[in-house]
């Protein structure tokens, strides 16, 4: 169960059965690297080209690398061969 405490804006968070709780709480106050991974359909398999561009809309004068960028990408099945 996770909640968040409206009082003091901390996290309560409750592992029943936990057999090492000062462990498990070293591990959640420790430092990690959070990574993201986009995943595909059979569908998405193939080359893919994307445009990328910084833009600003905050109006705040922050003026925007005007470099575009083009970035292909291959979707490939792991362990399939890419026909031709």
């Amino acid at each position: 169960n996770i909640q968040k405490l409206q009082s003091t804006g901390r996290i309560l968070l409750e592992l029943p059965g936990v057999k090492e709780p000062e462990r498990v709480r070293k591990l959640l106050q420790g430092a990690a690297n959070l990574e993201f991974y986009e995943t595909y359909t059979l569908a998405d398999v193939g080359e893919h080209t994307y445009t990328v561009k910084e833009t600003s809309t905050d109006g705040n004068g922050i003026t925007a690398s005007k470099t575009v960028y083009e970035v292909t990408v291959t979707v490939a099945v792991p362990g399939a061969t890419l026909f031709e």
